[in-house]
């Protein structure tokens, strides 16, 4: 009785506020994709205002740079993973729920997506953002989209339909993406775009709009009444001035812009997917909604080896030859029916993900 009381004194003001909804976001659930600058802020925002659940992905470690702009940070953290540390830190400012992955965002099932209110992003390159965006939209979850560079930052937001941030980039954008997206062979220093001059103030001020943006969402439950829907606000640090603009939808956007309906099954990713097809009536025609890497092959030396990865999980060690060391080619596969004596374990397949089953969705997650 005494934890709820001190719980309602320390939220009080912030409670005042005529539309604000302390229940709500202490029940919410937050996926913050990057946990450099704008994720160190962002994270502890949404923590000192209460909401609940907090879950940060990032793949990257702490180096010396990050120690000017990261608030929770230090020089005797360096070499250690950010999306674990910052989780760490968070839950010793105050007493909440956090979890982490270390990865990229594309290593985790399409699926988590749909376990989470809403996505914010503090990331620093297409391809994630693009990532986050394809599936946030294809399970209905709006996300918040920031970006600094200098003194200068922006923020948006994308809801369940209408423009997405896909209809934001040019042709010439949307071209790169497409490269970078389907070359698994890229090393991390390649597909790492430049880095760019950053200061803490910058975070500081994207971020606070960005959490700003998240609890008005988070506490009303309705995406139109997010003030930067479909929307950009863009801040320029030297004239301390900001244009907001609205952003169009394409209508020839590769992006499907509706949300999905689907089938959840719980099941023990240690069964044979043959065992897995008699046990949930799942046709053998099914398809994984993403290819499998099934194998590599070595045109100078015919060497083969066994991969079962999606490319999103490749690195660039994974398709050289052990033999000759060159490049091997990739052998890419959908057909479920392929694997039926594999466990899905074994193909590294991952929690929350898709397959198409007779033309609906199934979204297989692990048993607890």
């Amino acid at each position: 009785m005494h934890k709820l009381d001190l719980l309602e004194d320390q939220f009080d003001r912030q409670k005042k506020i005529v539309w604000w909804e302390q229940e709500r976001l202490l029940n919410s659930k937050v996926l913050l994709v990057g946990a450099g600058a704008l994720g160190n802020e962002i994270a502890k925002n949404l923590t000192l205002v209460g909401v609940g659940q907090i879950t940060i992905v990032d793949n990257d470690l702490v180096d010396l740079t990050n120690i000017s702009r990261c608030v929770f940070f230090n020089e005797d953290d360096i070499g250690k993973n950010k999306a674990e540390l910052l989780s760490k830190k968070i839950k010793s400012l105050r007493n909440i729920n956090s979890d982490y992955f270390i990865g990229k965002i594309q290593e985790l099932g399409i699926g988590v997506f749909e376990n989470f209110d809403i996505v914010i992003g503090a990331l620093d390159n297409r391809e994630a953002r693009s990532w986050v965006n394809e599936y946030s939209r294809m399970f209905g979850k709006p996300w918040v989209d920031g970006a600094i560079e200098g003194l200068n930052g922006l923020v948006r937001s994308f809801g369940i339909d209408g423009v997405c941030y896909e209809c934001t980039l040019s042709e010439e954008d949307l071209k790169l993406l497409s490269v970078r997206k389907s070359c698994a062979l890229l090393s991390e220093e390649e597909i790492t775009i430049g880095k760019v001059p950053t200061t803490a103030t910058s975070a500081s001020i994207i971020s606070g709009f960005q959490t700003q943006e998240a609890l008005i969402y988070l506490s009303r439950k309705k995406v139109d009444l997010m003030p930067l829907i479909s929307q950009q606000m863009t801040f320029f640090g030297e004239s301390m001035s900001f244009l907001k603009s609205k952003l169009k939808e394409k209508k020839d956007c590769y992006i499907d812009h509706e949300c999905i309906k689907f089938e959840k099954i719980h099941l023990d990713f240690n069964q044979k997917i043959e065992e897995l097809i008699n046990k949930y009536n799942i046709s053998p025609s099914s398809r994984l909604y993403r290819e499998i890497v099934s194998n590599c092959l070595c045109a100078q030396c015919d060497n083969k080896k066994v991969i079962n990865k999606y490319i999103s999980s490749l690195k660039q060690k994974d398709v050289l030859c052990a033999n000759c060391n060159s490049e091997m080619q990739l052998e890419t596969e959908k057909n479920i029916k392929e694997f039926i004596n594999y466990s899905l374990n074994e193909l590294n397949f991952p929690d929350n993900e898709l397959i198409i089953s007779e033309e609906k969705y199934i979204l297989l997650t692990k048993e607890i």
